[in-house]
C-alpha cells in the first residue's frame, strides 16, 4: 500500500509540469508579418505622429504638396485616432524620409492603405 501510494505521488509530481501546458504544447513564435516590420522606420514614424521627433522647418521644398498629402492621411485615420494628432501642422517641416516613415507607421499601426 505504501509503495503504491508513493508511486502515485511520484507520478503526480512528475506529471504536474505537463498539466501546466494546458491545451497542448505551445511555443511562441512571432508571426511572419511582425518579423517583417522595419522597426527603425516604424519608430521614427511613431515619433513624428506623437510629436516627439525633432523636425526642421527648412527641410521641405513642397509644403503645399505635403499639406495635401497629410490631409489625405488624416482623413484615412480611424475616428478615435484623428484627435491624437493634427497631421497638416507638420507640412513643410518634414523631409521626404520623414513623410515616408510617417506613412509606414500609419499603415502598420492603423492598418490603413497608404497609396503614395
Amino acid at each position: 500500500m505504501s509503495r503504491t501510494l508513493g508511486t502515485v505521488a511520484l507520478c503526480l509530481i512528475l506529471a504536474w509540469p505537463l498539466a501546466a501546458l494546458g491545451s497542448g504544447s505551445y511555443s511562441y513564435r512571432a508571426s511572419k508579418a511582425l518579423s517583417a516590420i522595419n522597426t527603425a522606420k516604424y519608430h521614427r514614424g511613431k515619433q513624428i505622429f506623437t510629436g516627439q521627433a525633432r523636425l526642421d522647418n527648412e527641410l521641405s521644398t513642397s509644403a503645399s504638396q505635403q499639406e495635401e498629402r497629410l490631409k489625405e492621411l488624416q482623413a484615412l485615420l480611424p475616428q478615435n485616432a484623428q484627435g491624437l494628432a493634427n497631421l497638416s501642422q507638420l507640412a513643410g517641416k518634414m523631409s521626404s524620409d520623414h513623410l515616408e516613415a510617417l506613412e509606414y507607421y500609419l499603415s502598420i499601426r492603423y492598418r490603413i492603405q497608404v497609396n503614395p
